[in-house]
């Protein structure tokens, strides 16, 4: 359903590639393990109320963040699939990837520099390496 999601999407048909199933369930136990974890310093870095927003502001925000180009992993929790595409190409594309109200989306480095996620109360919330860094070593 998510490579299907991507592929409809011109830029991107060949632009990504599906995840495997333990990628998929490593990075929801990582975003898992952070959504839950309050004691994660600072917890969480940024957060940003995207209802009502313009996508400029929101891909402003995002852009703002200064998060490296990387390749990037982006899980969709509930339907426990997932792809990796550049983080440009997801920022550009989000409002065709997330559904905000039904998608709670997992975006992160698998260097752990940074995770983003975008719930389907229409917030995305960004981590920063020291709170990456202490969910990977809590999931070891």
């Amino acid at each position: 359903m998510i490579a299907e999601r991507a592929a409809e999407i011109a830029e991107l048909s060949t632009r990504f590639r599906a995840l495997r199933a333990d990628e998929i369930a490593a990075e929801i136990a990582r975003i898992t393990h952070l959504l839950n974890n309050q004691t994660c310093e600072p917890a969480p870095t940024n957060m940003l109320d995207v209802a009502d927003k313009p996508r400029a502001d929101v891909a402003a925000w995002l852009a703002g963040l200064n998060l490296p180009n990387t390749r990037v992993h982006a899980c969709w929790i509930s339907l426990r699939e997932g792809v990796e595409m550049q983080l440009s190409d997801f920022v550009r594309h989000y409002d065709e990837l997330w559904l905000p109200g039904a998608d709670d989306v997992c975006v992160s480095d698998p260097n752990g520099q940074f995770v983003l996620f975008f719930d389907h109360e229409e917030r995305i919330t960004a981590w920063c390496q020291t709170c990456v860094d202490a969910a990977s070593h809590a999931s070891n």
